[in-house]
């Protein structure tokens, strides 16, 4: 019987399909990104693998495959802490205090998980920082997207996603463009008082190819630091490293990621196995191997300085609003407005007050957790 033209188209493709199939089965699956969908097939991170692999653990991670977890970073450490915003012709840009932060604060997104903590999950897509931001009169704060943050280059966020409390970053208003950023940053038992008293502030975009972070408004921080906030161009660094500044210009290494999604992490740890690996490095508060001699006392210096910095920023909260309640009250002259502006402010003292007090106990029961923590480490090692 003479077979008709497409039964052989058919049998052809079949048998190319069972060859791939043959080809392809004792090797490992790697799910697309799904964030990262203006790049067509499986994202290649081998460069991402083989250059974070000396700063810390890759894990392999159910939902997300490989993920990433820097070493010496403490139990507080939260991304996008080491190092200050600047503004560019991209928006509001990270520049990293690590070697390795051209990676993880320009691709892919972070998550947290109770077990292994701060995970940073691979992703295609440059940005000058994938973060979105909150702020008030008193406050500018900031989070790191979490995976499920979908984007498509053109079109924007995908789906929904929900950021926790503790996610945020919150520094004081005029502290916002300073270097060395995370001593600035306030203890994070603040952040559930402090989200509900700011605005959320979301605009990612892109230009051309390249995505844009514009979430806060520039002439509000400039009125709030009092810095010009001259806008610096971005160059694209030959290299992998630190990102630089010079001038009016910032360098940082924007590689573009190829396709294939076969790769994987030459060494890398199984979820069993994660807690006994990371145990050493998220005992240490500091990032630098040399104080890791004296935890303890680095570990009290530390807390001292969280401890003035709730003080600090509870006292400025009552006298903000203080300073609200006299300009509302000389606006208005009936007496009986008057008192209902003083039940109110009486009020939101009160609730403040309240929440104050428990940001202190959970700030005790946190540095004796801490304390105890490290304690243990010390002495383990010894």
């Amino acid at each position: 019987m003479k077979k008709q033209p497409w039964v052989m188209v058919l049998i052809v493709m079949m048998s190319a399909s069972c060859f791939t199939m043959t080809g392809e089965r004792d090797r490992p699956y790697q799910r697309p990104n799904p964030y990262d969908r203006n790049v067509q097939g499986y994202g290649n991170f081998e460069n991402f693998y083989d250059y974070l692999a000396p700063y810390g653990t890759w894990i392999h991670y159910g939902p997300y495959d490989y993920v990433w977890i820097p070493r010496n970073m403490g139990y507080r450490w939260r991304p996008y802490t080491h190092g200050h915003w600047i503004w560019s012709n991209y928006g509001w840009t990270w520049i990293s205090d690590f070697d390795w932060g051209w990676a993880v604060f320009h691709y892919g997104r972070w998550g947290f998980d109770d077990r292994i903590g701060w995970f940073w999950v691979p992703g295609n897509v440059w940005a000058p920082a994938w973060v979105v931001w909150r702020s008030n009169d008193l406050y500018f704060g900031w989070a790191p997207l979490p995976p499920g943050a979908e984007w498509r280059s053109g079109y924007g966020f995908d789906g929904r996603f929900d950021i926790p409390d503790d996610s945020w970053t919150f520094v004081k208003g005029p502290d916002f463009l300073r270097p060395g950023l995370f001593s600035y940053v306030l203890p994070f038992e603040r952040n559930r008082t402090i989200v509900r008293m700011s605005e959320l502030r979301q605009n990612l975009g892109t230009r051309g190819d390249r995505v844009f972070n514009e979430g806060l408004d520039p002439d509000m921080v400039r009125r709030v630091t009092r810095e010009q906030l001259n806008p610096y161009s971005l160059r694209d660094a030959d290299r992998p490293g630190r990102d630089r500044l010079d001038t009016r210009e910032a360098t940082l290494y924007r590689p573009t990621v190829n396709a294939n999604g076969l790769s994987r992490p030459k060494e890398f740890v199984e979820w069993d196995g994660a807690d006994e690996a990371l145990v050493r490095g998220r005992i240490y508060e500091p990032t630098s191997p040399r104080d890791l001699r004296d935890e303890e006392s680095i570990l009290r210096k530390r807390q001292d300085e969280e401890q003035q910095i709730l003080q600090r920023t509870q006292s400025r909260e009552i006298s903000d609003l203080d300073r609200r309640f006299k300009e509302k009250n000389a606006a208005v002259k009936d007496q009986a407005e008057k008192e209902k502006l003083k039940k109110d402010r009486d009020a939101q003292v009160q609730d403040l007050q309240k929440a104050h007090d428990a940001e202190k106990v959970q700030l005790r029961e946190r540095h004796k957790k801490d304390a105890d923590t490290v304690r243990k480490g010390v002495i383990k090692k010894k």
